[in-house]
């Protein structure tokens, strides 16, 4: 095409999200020369990090007013954009299909992609599935993240030789800090001997915290010179609160809330653990390798494929509190492991997680459905 390619992104919001940051990453790392990029978010801003990142790389956002549960104002709000922008490419995320399907259906000339970010048992609810089912079917091309995600779609879709684009992240701003380990843990109250365990994701059933804590109070938690670090928000907040008093862990689990210091927060930290009872292509995972930190996490989804088990991390059976307290144990107990998986993992995520590589295979995806559209257009003729 002579003209850039025009690109509209929509997501839900831009609120700290794995799915929305790693949309965020998409927008900023596409071409300029080649794309023309705009996001449009169905809610207000929310002032997170990720409007903030936004506006620095001068990426315009619309944003709808969307208000909580079913907001039929959204369809021709969305549908005047739509008219507006003229896009060649729309990319959904997460729950947008549920808006954007009956719009998409008409626009014959756009190419219509839908990332899904988890595996499809859990990517959405029952009503959200038969959506997707319809939309899949219905010239919507959707994009795995991860071979488990791939297998996901068959079983529940039927879907077969879905593009499978992994997720990418800015490697170089998680492996140089803004500010010293020494300096962050001064400054935030820790010891310069302190053993840190960091996690980093939202406080759901999804990310099973409880599973961690229990964990941490079965086996690192004896050592006094330990401490958990927990980084997110979410509807488990207050139950987690509970657990840590009633199992005298005060002042031992540091809740840190959702925070926009991450590669500083992983750079003071010596574990990045992470217990989810389901997963896709975790950014998390790939920020804390990015960072040179070993990794606990649970064999679930997409995670194998990022950490190698010995290599890049430990690796435990998901829902076993035993199996992760060992694993936190055991690197306690061993610096030297630490060093050796935390530097085998940055150089796994130097070659295989730079989010240009996401960029350059949605660019050819792009082009490569636009082609097919303008093919089909011909042949019609």
């Amino acid at each position: 095409m002579n003209e850039p390619v025009r690109v509209v992104h929509i997501v839900p919001s831009f609120a700290p999200g794995g799915a929305e940051r790693m949309a965020v990453h998409l927008l900023c790392a596409l071409n300029r020369d080649g794309f023309q990029v705009t996001a449009v978010s169905l809610y207000d801003p929310m002032g997170t990090d990720l409007e903030t990142i936004l506006e620095s790389a001068r990426i315009p956002v619309r944003y709808l007013g969307k208000c909580p549960g079913l907001d039929l104002r959204i369809y021709p709000k969305l549908s005047r954009i739509l008219r507006e922008l003229r896009p060649h490419v729309i990319h959904t995320h997460l729950s947008v299909l549920r808006y954007a399907l009956a719009l998409l259906s008409y626009r014959k000339a756009a190419a219509k992609v839908h990332t899904v970010h988890n595996v499809a048992e859990h990517e959405t609810d029952w009503a959200g599935k038969w959506v997707h089912r319809l939309a899949f079917h219905w010239g919507v091309t959707a994009v795995s993240i991860a071979e488990a995600v791939s297998r996901s779609l068959e079983r529940i879709y039927g879907l077969r030789n879905v593009p499978l684009i992994p997720n990418g992240i800015p490697v170089d701003q998680y492996a140089t800090p803004t500010v010293s380990p020494a300096e962050w843990r001064r400054a935030n109250g820790f010891a310069a001997d302190a053993v840190l365990f960091a996690s980093v994701g939202r406080l759901s059933h999804q990310k099973n915290p409880c599973l961690l804590i229990k964990a941490f109070a079965q086996g690192p938690a004896a050592d006094s010179r330990t401490q958990l670090l927990v980084v997110g928000e979410g509807p488990l907040y207050g139950r987690l609160q509970e657990q840590v008093n009633s199992l005298g862990l005060r002042g031992r689990v540091r809740f840190l809330g959702s925070r926009s210091d991450i590669p500083n927060i992983l750079a003071a930290s010596d574990v990045f653990v992470l217990s989810s009872d389901w997963e896709g292509n975790p950014l998390a995972i790939m920020e804390a390798m990015a960072a040179g930190k070993s990794v606990i996490a649970t064999r679930v989804g997409g995670v194998p494929e990022l950490v190698t088990h010995g290599k890049t991390g430990i690796l435990v059976t998901p829902g076993s509190v035993s199996e992760f307290a060992s694993a936190m144990q055991l690197l306690l107990c061993d610096p030297g492991q630490r060093a050796q998986l935390g530097r085998a993992a940055a150089l796994h995520a130097r070659d295989h997680f730079d989010v240009h590589m996401m960029a350059n295979a949605y660019e050819k995806l792009y082009e490569a459905l636009l082609e097919k559209s303008q093919t089909l257009s011909r042949s019609f003729r």
